[in-house]
């Protein structure tokens, strides 16, 4: 969504921030302790900066009165006084980053636990990486809302008060000196706007970027989209975000810079003021001193000043996508109800992982199966898999060859391996020991792309890439398709009347499960692979829509594997591999049988 900045609308996002903010500061005794004794640090250092060039002013005019006694008062009082100055900074900075870092933590501590109570569908039309991003970013923000107000442009503008006083208080005719100021001022507050904007739109570019590498990522992974092509969409977002970092970085520039122009010009007709003062007598020596220091205070306290707002606006920015996170409705109460209950982390693979897995050993084959003499299209010798936090191997020494034009439906109880053995055979996972050979290359020689050409996977939870469906069955090649095939596709695998231009939302968010089911074997027909591995892929359709499609998918696919519960479904496949509990695997030639 693009926002609109305005002066007004920056100043609503830093209220609601404070209002965010500083009720944390005040959680605990310590942390109010710590922020008295910072303000306590900041009053001092202001007293500190505007009486050194009064102290330097006297130690001039002394020395021209002859007055040596109190020279030496002086000079000690002006070394207590440095010593002060250089030291207090960095100790107000390490007292108040207790607070900040605290409320940081208490901060992202609060949106994590509100992202558990929101509604599992809102929470995934989100999406986990602008989620995640966000919350990264809130570490970032709170310190650069709260350590640039309280601990830099306070201090700052206090300074700043201070000596336009003392400056007037020398004469009236040097009181352009604070207008050029507030100029500067005035000119900073009509370009936040645009400083605020740039900002927007330069995390939007990097959320966009971040949430296409995933996305690019699923697609080469699992849709097996190709590389190259994928590698040139994301080329084009990482150019759009560098430029859009370059033109935040250069606004801030130029900002910086029109203010230095503004005060240069300011300092030198001020400068150019008091010398002639001086040479007609005017003004004295010391009185020119004490001028030429408050000016040159002025000038480092309204950079600052400047530099500290810019930040603090920047992180005004990054803060308000956190309160708008928080502000997304919650579930009034959680219902632990059996039938609807998921707690499946909703962006990952369904596989699971569990170390009394039984395991696939050496399959044991009928006579007839030995009768093939064609090589086998795929082939697995003697294969040993097991996950990383797992001791012993869930298949272990498996052969098996998979001919062209096999329909194989895969059968076993729940967690026994099917789906570990479908993401092997599709080149998903890699065998801890042994080969899988594809038309007699083995897997380790091939690039993924290249053999995701031949070989499609598609899981229950197979994800969509953000965007519409037609973006999502259409080739990934920029090489445009034809009406028919559109067609055909629309009729063959999609819902009838469904609209082609229709937003999904984040994965496909706002699909039913039937109907994403549908677009992606749809996407992956219309690339017409050699081989096609189900995993449970037509569990959300009805079974004569099921029927329908694994029918067409049958007249295009030379080579299909399944994982099914479905007993119709069954049925179709002349070929049978049930892994049994006993760590056999058996193959059957005749169709399924049901009893």
């Amino acid at each position: 969504m693009n926002k609109i900045f305005t002066p007004t609308s920056i100043i609503s996002y830093i209220k609601q921030c404070a209002y965010f903010v500083f009720p944390y500061i005040f959680k605990d005794k310590l942390k109010i302790v710590a922020v008295c004794i910072t303000l306590a640090m900041i009053l001092l250092d202001s007293y500190v900066v505007v009486t050194i060039p009064k102290l330097l002013s006297n130690l001039v005019k002394y020395y021209k009165q002859h007055k040596y006694d109190s020279l030496d008062d002086i000079v000690i009082f002006l070394g207590i006084l440095l010593f002060v100055k250089n030291i207090i900074s960095p100790l107000r900075r390490m007292c108040f980053f207790y607070v900040s870092n605290s409320v940081t933590k208490d901060i992202k501590l609060d949106v994590v636990t509100h992202m558990h109570k929101i509604n599992i569908k809102v929470l995934t039309s989100k999406g986990s990486i602008d989620i995640l991003s966000i919350v990264s970013r809130v570490s970032d923000g709170v310190r650069n809302f709260l350590n640039t107000s309280v601990v830099g442009a306070v201090p700052s503008i206090l300074k700043t008060v201070m000596l336009f006083y003392l400056i007037i208080n020398q004469g009236i005719q040097f009181a352009y000196v604070p207008c050029g100021v507030i100029l500067i001022y005035i000119m900073f507050f009509f370009s936040i706007k645009y400083l605020a904007k740039q900002r927007y739109d330069t995390w939007e570019a990097t959320d966009k970027v971040t949430s296409n590498v995933e996305d690019s990522l699923i697609n080469t992974k699992l849709h097996r989209f190709n590389i190259l092509s994928e590698i040139k969409k994301l080329n084009k977002r990482y150019t759009l975000e560098k430029n859009a970092w370059f033109k935040e970085r250069a606004l801030k520039a130029l900002v910086g810079l029109g203010q230095g122009v503004i005060f240069t010009f300011f300092s030198i007709v001020l400068f150019l003021h008091i010398v002639y003062l001086l040479k007609k007598n005017m003004i004295s020596l010391d009185k020119f001193i004490l001028i030429k220091s408050y000016i040159f205070i002025i000038n480092n306290a309204t950079s600052k000043v400047t530099s500290y707002l810019r930040t603090f606006i920047i992180g005004s920015i990054d803060l308000k996508k956190s309160i708008d996170l928080l502000n997304i409705p919650s579930l009034k109460k959680l219902r632990f109800n059996k039938n609807n209950l998921d707690i499946r982390p909703v962006f990952l693979s369904n596989t699971t992982i569990n170390e009394k897995k039984p395991m696939i050993s050496k399959m044991m084959l009928n006579k007839s199966d030995n009768s093939c003499t064609k090589s086998p299209i795929l082939s697995l010798k003697n294969v040993f898999f097991r996950y990383n936090s797992c001791k012993n191997y869930i298949i272990n020494n498996l052969c098996l060859d998979i001919h062209k034009g096999d329909k194989i439906l895969l059968t076993g109880k729940s967690g026994i391996g099917k789906s570990t053995l479908c993401h092997l055979v599709s080149g998903l996972y890699t065998p801890t020991k042994g080969e899988i050979y594809f038309k007699n290359t083995s897997l380790n020689d091939m690039l993924l792309s290249t053999f995701g050409k031949e070989c499609h996977f598609i899981s229950q939870d197979a994800q969509l890439s953000t965007g519409s469906i037609k973006s999502n069955i259409l080739n990934i090649s920029n090489k445009l398709n034809t009406l028919s095939t559109i067609k055909y596709l629309q009729n063959t695998y999609l819902p009838n009347n469904i609209n082609l231009n229709r937003e999904i939302g984040k994965y496909g968010s706002m699909l039913s499960g039937g109907e994403r089911q549908r677009i992606i074997i749809a996407r992956s027909m219309q690339k017409k692979p050699s081989v096609l591995i189900l995993d449970e892929a037509l569990c959300y359709l009805g079974e004569s829509v099921a029927c329908k499609i694994l029918d067409s998918i049958f007249k295009v696919v030379p080579t299909v594997i399944i994982v099914t519960h479905n007993k119709t479904l069954m049925q179709k496949f002349s070929k049978h591999i049930h892994i049994q509990s006993s760590s056999t695997l058996l193959t059957h030639k005749s169709c399924y049988d049901c009893k």
